[in-house]
């Protein structure tokens, strides 16, 4: 079988296993989508890649990340200059995720490099995406549930955490903050981060950022 051939075939049978798994499908390059209970309303989504890669082999990679549409709502109107460069670059094609992270990144995996897994062959490709499948009900699976409300991924960002040092994904738990009625750790959250900002990021625009912040109102459902 041919390389793409063999990506098409592997392709619907990740399409087929996720929905399984109730991940609705993607349109287009948009990512695999889970509704998930509770308050704040949160969403999680996989981004998953299968392509040919340049050895010709399949290859099925991605990452996984959880967004609240009501964080996603507010950030849509912020003005570009108060948010992350990366963020204003990329404005309209960007999620505003509260937690990110790469396969090979997530919690108890222990390849900490680009994590895929790889086929020459049908029967190879067959049990790739068994695996690709297992690996999203073992640690995928227990990634999203360790994030599954307000108070994880608050916790994800806090000083000391990897996600601090993230310019994006403080100022989306910080606007998941100030949704919640929680202003006063919205500000501190930002002004903890602009004291060292990321490459690029600057403190003057997190500063824009939290004044914009202001006038966002509580929701309560």
């Amino acid at each position: 079988m041919k390389p793409r051939d063999l990506s098409r075939q592997m392709s619907a049978e990740v399409r087929r296993g996720l929905a399984e798994r109730s991940f609705a499908p993607p349109r287009g390059d948009d990512p695999f989508t889970k509704e998930l209970t509770g308050r704040p309303p949160l969403q999680a989504r996989l981004f998953v890649t299968v392509e040919v890669d340049r050895y010709g082999d399949v290859r099925v990679a991605g990452l996984g990340e959880l967004v609240c549409p009501w964080v996603e709502e507010l950030l849509g109107s912020v003005p570009p200059a108060a948010l992350s460069p990366v963020q204003e670059i990329n404005a309209g094609g960007l999620s505003f995720a509260l937690a990110r992270e790469t396969f090979g990144a997530m919690d108890e995996v222990e390849h900490r490099s680009p994590l895929a897994w790889r086929a020459e062959s049908p029967e190879q490709g067959e049990e790739a995406v068994a695996q690709f499948l297992a690996f999203v009900d073992g640690p995928v699976a227990r990634w999203i549930e360790a994030r599954s409300g307000s108070d994880a991924l608050r916790a994800d960002v806090a000083p000391g955490r990897p996600g601090a040092d993230d310019g994006a994904l403080v100022r989306a738990v910080a606007t998941l903050d100030a949704v919640l009625g929680d202003l006063p750790s919205a500000r501190q959250r930002l002004q903890v981060y602009a004291v060292h900002p990321q490459r690029h990021d600057t403190a003057e625009r997190v500063q824009a950022f939290e004044r914009w912040l202001e006038s966002v109102e509580p929701r309560d459902g």
